[in-house]
């Protein structure tokens, strides 16, 4: 019985340690620790990668008009629609605040920019219901196929949140998409 106890402990420990409390997404440590562990196997077995920063726009409205409760209660309704949308393989992490970051495993940036239109599309035509009120809200996206063979994964994130920010600055609810550099970025 206590050796049951114990293993369970250390099993909500772990999960405690590797899971974002409030959306249950992964956590910004685990998932740096599978991104990595994925891109070397893209290194080893030559498949593509590709990441995808995206974060809520206005999200200090939403607070500030309905309450921080309401502001959860649309964090978990974005995850929520995320796990709905994305692949099982995808990696899904809360990266901070209200910012997301999505790790798509032998996707290349033509897929990976389909990927983030469908999950743009769906968030946007979706409701978060939080208590009586019913919240529409969109996101920003940015993303890059990480270019195994010259990329490190912390210049490939730095080129995916590039590509946020100028979703952002060019009218929010988009998707831009990054070319690694001296490489050509095909787009369906």
């Amino acid at each position: 019985e206590v050796v049951k106890r114990n293993r369970v402990l250390r099993l909500e420990l772990q999960r405690l340690a590797t899971t974002d409390p409030l959306t249950g997404a992964m956590n910004r440590r685990r998932f740096l620790e599978a991104a990595e562990r994925e891109f070397r196997r893209g290194l080893r077995y030559d498949v593509p990668l590709s990441v995808v920063l995206f974060d809520l726009d206005h999200f200090k409205k939403i607070n500030d008009t309905y309450g921080h409760a309401a502001g959860d209660d649309v964090l978990r309704h974005l995850v929520k629609v995320a796990q709905e949308t994305l692949r099982e393989p995808d990696l899904l992490c809360r990266y901070g605040g209200e910012e997301f970051a999505v790790l798509l495993p032998e996707t290349d940036a033509a897929a990976a920019e389909v990927a983030a239109l469908r999950l743009r599309i769906a968030l946007e035509k979706s409701v978060a219901v939080s208590e009586e009120h019913r919240i529409r809200a969109t996101a920003s996206f940015g993303g890059t196929q990480i270019d195994v063979h010259g990329d490190s994964l912390e210049s490939a994130l730095s080129r995916a949140d590039q590509a946020l920010y100028e979703a952002k600055k060019t009218g929010r609810n988009r998707v831009v998409f990054k070319a690694a550099p001296n490489r050509a970025l095909r787009l369906a």
